[in-house]
């Protein structure tokens, strides 16, 4: 529902300001029966789990998503396999202890054999392989030589490999390749042995930018024995993404310190040999590039003259080196999560529009963008199978939880999967109302949500939750804090 600020407040005979205070219609003394006894949520708090991501199987038919588990049971993350049939749910990984933070970064292994995942178990940070037909997760190791190390100055390299003398790197990401052969990780050098004994004797003070510098490098693992090697970039490497042929990676690299300015470069890749050439086309702002049916597209700073943070979507064709912008003029936030769809012609993208998050499909040759449909108004991680069989996406609304959702089709009707429960059963599920106002021109939106008790003639006391931007803002979405404080009695704005 969308109503103007002012009106709706009045109507629900709140106006307030943020530390409780409350105003009503008019001043007199409140007639209405108090409200119901809400459950008290203060304890249960500590019940509330969280969905961080999920990836769609190659066939389209289930889901591996990531929950994190509640406080009470420990606060670790945790991956699930979901059946596409909305029934079907089980917890595939466990973490080993109070130490262990759990798992994330889940992937599939291109034939849906196995799941990969990042995890730190004992000291290490590694990337995990978990065979679906049964069996234990197995590490692969990736160290780097030691200074002064007797190992020859080789990448050290396995699944279930005991690295001799060398260090542990630390994976940030990953990707496995299209034809199920190749693993492209980024992952930063680790501590070195002097400075982990230095930490343990509290003699840790650095100089920044200087004594705690660690590269951030490109690795290309074989997938069935674990050997890696090193692909020499400049700079760190900041991600990496296969082309449908897995001969080719575009990776974009920045300097450690980009305090006088974006300096980013994009590259090419091939696998084969680990040679590079430069996209000199490509802004010092790129980010999240994708290939595309002749060439690639990407994320930088947006056209129009605003402040960083701004990005914009532009498509580069490799024949004639041409950069356009696609969403100039666009009215709403680009959030990253990029699908080529198949073809390699358009792209499906969520997009931030006031306080909804939509799903945008942008032409790549006209710019020209329609808007899919979608049942909760907040969608994010939208994905799809090579074939384009099936899609998944994490979805929440005011009185809906975040959920994978799965859908045959974009705008076909999506069935919510299963899965731990998110919330205590006895939480509030309370509409919001969307309100917007004119401030210095542009059009502002908000959310407004009543209790029960709320009425033209009730007291009603209001919190007003104020928070920055431009990049962040309030959403449409499921909140424990709101629920809290509906629960309590209180309109929150």
């Amino acid at each position: 529902m969308r109503r103007g600020l002012k009106a709706a407040l009045l109507a629900a005979g709140v106006i307030g300001l943020a530390g409780g205070a409350a105003w009503a219609a008019d001043d007199k003394p409140s007639t209405a029966k108090p409200a119901p006894v809400q459950p008290p949520l203060n304890a249960s708090v500590r019940d509330v789990r969280d969905l961080r991501e999920a990836a769609l199987s190659p066939d389209g038919k289930q889901v591996a998503a990531v929950f994190a588990a509640s406080t009470a049971e420990g606060g670790q993350s945790h991956v699930w396999l979901l059946g596409a049939d909305g029934r079907s749910a089980r917890q595939l990984t466990y973490s080993g202890g109070d130490k262990e933070p759990g798992e994330r970064a889940v992937a599939w292994a291109k034939d849906g054999s196995a799941l990969y995942f990042l995890a730190k178990r004992g000291d290490a940070n590694r990337l995990y392989r978990l065979p679906l037909a049964g069996g234990e997760a197995q590490a692969l190791t990736l160290a780097r030589p030691a200074p002064k190390g007797t190992n020859g100055g080789g990448v050290q390299a396995g699944w279930g490999l005991k690295a001799d003398d060398a260090e542990d790197t630390d994976p940030g990401s990953f990707q496995v390749s299209p034809d199920n052969r190749w693993i492209a990780l980024v992952a930063t050098d680790g501590e070195t042995a002097q400075r982990k004994a230095e930490v343990k004797k509290k003699d840790d003070a650095v100089r920044v930018d200087h004594d705690d510098r660690k590269t951030t490098r490109l690795y290309i693992a074989d997938a069935a024995g674990g050997a890696a090697r090193t692909v020499d970039l400049p700079d760190n490497v900041k991600s990496a993404q296969w082309n449908a042929g897995s001969s080719e990676l575009l990776v974009v690299t920045a300097p450690d310190n980009e305090d006088l300015g974006p300096a980013a470069r994009l590259w090419r890749v091939k696998a084969a040999d680990g040679t590079s050439s430069p996209i000199a086309e490509a802004p010092k702002t790129v980010r999240q590039p994708l290939w595309t049916e002749a060439g690639a597209v990407w994320l930088a700073q947006c056209e129009e003259d605003a402040p960083p943070g701004c990005p914009g979507l532009y498509a580069y064709d490799f024949a004639s080196k041409a950069v356009k912008g696609l969403t100039k003029g666009l009215k709403g936030t680009l959030l990253g999560n990029l699908t080529v769809e198949k073809g390699g012609k358009s792209v499906v993208t969520p997009i931030a529009v006031g306080v909804q998050q939509k799903i945008a499909r942008i032409d790549l040759a006209t710019g020209a963008m329609s808007w899919i449909d979608f049942a909760q108004p907040v969608v994010a991680n939208l994905q799809t199978n090579p074939a384009e069989t099936a899609w998944a996406m994490v979805a929440s609304g005011p009185a809906q939880p975040g959920a994978v959702f799965w859908t045959p089709s974009l705008g076909a009707p999506a069935l919510r999967l299963g899965g731990p429960a998110i919330v205590p059963a006895d939480w509030p599920m309370t509409p919001s109302q969307t309100l917007s106002w004119k401030n210095k021109g542009l059009t502002i939106e908000g959310l407004v949500y009543l209790p029960k008790a709320a009425s033209a003639s009730a007291k009603v006391p209001l919190v007003v939750i104020v928070h920055g931007g431009p990049s962040g803002v309030f959403q449409d979405r499921y909140s424990n804090l709101v629920s809290l404080l509906i629960a309590q009695g209180w309109g929150v704005l």
